[in-house]
């Protein structure tokens, strides 16, 4: 192919091109039609389905299944993308299974019914489709001749991005905060919270530093990043000033808690905690 046009036809919605092809015994004649083979480099590349891949319009980013229901947010770099799939450079290696509908975010409303662990934590963060594609070798074409190997493991973690982290550091929660002369003290249980099911507790006394035990009390905690939805859980009062509420904590990485306390006959409190909660397992 020595050139290609730079004009579209309008009425065929075609390119024309130009193509020198040896003709030694004059067997190719002026306006004859003819079919033309056109071979590009085939090479396997490292792919995933295009739908697996959320792209927040700075990182590109995929939910891998840890296990035991446990979805770790890992960017990925990607390269050629094809009608269906994409071609991954680097964030994931050939085996390693993701959750396929990345587009979850944007139908932050959608629910799905708790049925086990793994439902249960994509109800929290508002998953509206799921199904789970494990990432596999594609022929893509047009890819050149360098070749790409996949990557040994999932160094493109999203540590920096706002409140996700594939391993946050673990350590014990207990943070005290005086607000309107109420003393409010968050614990979590366990003491060093994991991804999943966590008891967050609410220590309260009043201006006088005695235990408040007729408070009505409100945990809403989410992710700070985009798409993500606040969840809700009403606290109970257990002993001595002490409310506590299970909370979803479906990922690793830091997760905002607002706390909201009524006492009948005073005006309502909210404070916001922070908290770093740890990646799942044994």
């Amino acid at each position: 192919m020595q050139y290609i046009y730079p004009s579209v036809n309008e009425t065929t919605r075609t390119v024309r091109v130009r193509l020198e092809l040896p003709n030694r015994k004059l067997q190719l004649k002026p306006g004859m039609y003819g079919n033309v083979v056109i071979q590009t480099d085939q090479q396997e590349r490292l792919v995933l389905p295009k739908e697996a891949v959320l792209d927040t319009g700075i990182r590109q980013i995929v939910f891998v299944d840890q296990g035991k229901g446990m979805y770790v947010p890992t960017e990925v770099k990607l390269g050629r993308r094809g009608e269906d799939k994409v071609e991954v450079l680097a964030g994931v290696k050939e085996g390693d299974r993701v959750v396929m509908s990345a587009n979850f975010l944007l139908d932050a409303q959608s629910k799905l019914a708790s049925t086990g662990s793994m439902q249960e934590m994509m109800g929290q963060i508002g998953m509206a489709d799921w199904q789970m594609r494990g990432a596999y070798e594609a022929k893509m074409e047009g890819m050149g001749k360098g070749g790409v190997s996949a990557p040994p493991g999932r160094e493109g973690a999203m540590k920096d991005m706002p409140g996700m982290s594939s391993s946050a550091p673990a350590k014990a929660v207990s943070k005290t905060r005086k607000v309107s002369g109420y003393v409010l003290t968050l614990s979590t249980v366990p003491a060093t919270p994991k991804a999943g099911e966590t008891v967050l507790r609410l220590k309260l006394a009043d201006p006088e530093g005695k235990q408040v035990t007729n408070a009505n009390v409100l945990f809403v905690y989410t992710m700070p990043m985009p798409g993500m939805t606040d969840s809700k859980v009403t606290a109970v009062h257990t002993k001595d000033g002490v409310y506590e509420g299970k909370a979803m904590l479906g990922m690793a990485g830091t997760w905002e808690v607002r706390v909201t306390v009524i006492v009948p006959g005073r005006p309502a409190i909210t404070e916001k905690f922070q908290i770093a909660v740890a990646g799942g397992g044994t």
